[in-house]
């Protein structure tokens, strides 16, 4: 397995078919230990070539303040920084050579002094944004995704996330039936448990959307595309305490929404290319609103806002760089025939591959690499072109990007190892000029690769 580090310190060890890794991060603990540090840490398996299990663990944190927009003196508090603990466990998968993924996994989210912001309307104050801190809160989700190709340049996708927040334990500022906040004698504030009066907002407990896109093989006019996608979420809430008896205006009902797009790209023009596309969004005209606050009887009006509606439009970009043409040759000058140029020297990397949609390198890569590294070194007034190729599976837009990363990942290699930026120059391929059959898995293994060349 190849892995990736993200962390600012940390370790890392293997045992067959397991990798894992911990790191820190500046952030704060959620228990015990020195504050301004965040640890994580994640173990995966690659249980067949088909499906790697993962787990991680991890700590976050976000700073405390104050409230800068208090009415009165007595609310001008402080709030405390925000305390998370989180443990996740999911699977990654691809079947049908190559030609179906499916990734899940669920996590557990463990709060402590959540960030909330309470609002309130008083007939003295106004209306009041006041944040808190929820003194214990926990989340419980899970999310799935797959995408198929079950045909050349058609892609489907669909994805899923279910949630299901709750405040476990919530003592916050008290209010008195006119909506204004309530102060002891000393005048410190009054606390009274809220968490089964109040929800998250702007979390729906379900989400899906749905697909399909199509892209044509290229021309020498262009590449066109089609895409179509579906969108549905669950209701939800704009207002953490939203109890105004009626208050509609706090609550988002359930929509979904269908948006399409059609696409003519890298349209070839005298110094640049063209891209074309028209698109319609909220196809259906659904009425949604993504915001609404209702201000209680003290005021007697609410505000709401709405989704847009059906919209359609136009999209042109030029690439003025694109495809720009040389300008004409002077004209000839009879001479004697130049002697024939030196044979270009070629080294080809066919060892050099990759997993599929991958762009990191694998282990048996590096000594390959490594002696390519000495012949440059060797040949210190030679420049080089990277080429990175892939196989057949996905759109050629999609393989064009990954080609390209492919070949960055071994130029950076090659920086990093004492080779100047200035001698080599990336490109992708895409799947143009494939070495083996795209009808076989091993065609496609020898397919996914990098070639280096001298210039």
């Amino acid at each position: 397995m190849t892995h990736i580090w993200g962390t600012d310190a940390g370790a890392y060890a293997t045992a067959p078919g397991f990798t894992g890794d911990k790191g820190k991060a500046f952030g704060g603990l959620s228990g015990k230990g020195a504050p301004g540090i965040s640890p994580m840490g994640d173990i995966s398996y690659q249980a067949t070539d088909e499906v790697m299990l993962y787990g991680r663990v991890s700590r976050g944190y976000t700073g405390g303040g104050f409230n800068p927009t208090a009415a009165i003196p007595q609310l001008f508090e402080s709030f405390e920084p925000e305390k998370l603990m989180q443990y996740e466990l999911g699977f990654k998968s691809q079947w049908l050579d190559n030609r179906l993924r499916f990734n899940a996994d669920g996590y557990f989210s463990q709060y402590f002094d959540l960030q909330q912001s309470v609002f309130k309307s008083s007939p003295t104050l106004g209306a009041l944004s006041i944040p808190a801190n929820v003194d214990k809160a926990e989340i419980w989700g899970m999310e799935a995704e797959a995408l198929a190709i079950p045909f050349r340049g058609v892609e489907v996708s669909a994805n899923y996330s279910f949630l299901a927040p709750k405040y476990t334990e919530w003592n916050d500022q008290a209010f008195d039936a006119n909506g204004n906040p309530i102060f002891d004698s000393s005048g410190k504030p009054v606390f009274e448990s809220v968490a089964d009066q109040r929800s998250f907002n702007f979390s729906p407990r379900n989400q899906i959307s749905v697909g399909l896109n199509y892209t044509a093989p290229p021309t020498t006019t262009g590449v066109f595309s089609a895409n179509v996608n579906w969108y549905w979420q669950d209701k939800t809430v704009f207002i953490v305490n939203n109890q105004t008896p009626g208050a509609q205006a706090d609550e988002g009902w359930a929509y979904y929404l269908v948006n399409g797009r059609l696409a003519y790209t890298g349209i070839p023009l005298q110094k640049g290319t063209l891209d074309l596309a028209v698109f319609a969004r909220n196809l259906f005209d659904r009425k949604y609103r993504t915001y609404g606050i209702d201000f209680g009887p003290q005021f007697g009006y609410s505000i709401n806002n709405y989704g847009n509606p059906r919209t359609f439009g136009l999209q042109l970009a030029y690439n003025f760089t694109a495809g720009a043409e040389a300008p004409p040759p002077p004209p000839l000058v009879a001479q004697a025939a130049p002697p024939p140029p030196p044979a270009k020297k070629k080294i080809v990397l066919r060892s050099v591959h990759f997993d599929f949609d991958k762009a990191t390198l694998k282990a048996d890569a590096k000594p390959i690499l490594d002696e390519a590294i000495q012949v440059l070194k060797q040949e210190g007034s030679v420049d080089i072109v990277v080429e990175g190729h892939t196989d057949s599976v996905g759109t050629d837009q999609y393989n064009l990007g990954l080609s390209r990363r492919r070949g960055e990942t071994v130029r950076t290699y090659l920086v990093d190892h004492g080779i100047a930026r200035s001698r080599i120059t990336a490109e992708g391929m895409g799947e143009s000029k494939p070495v083996a059959s795209n009808d076989t898995a091993d065609g496609r293994a020898q397919n996914r690769r990098v070639e280096l060349h001298v210039k």
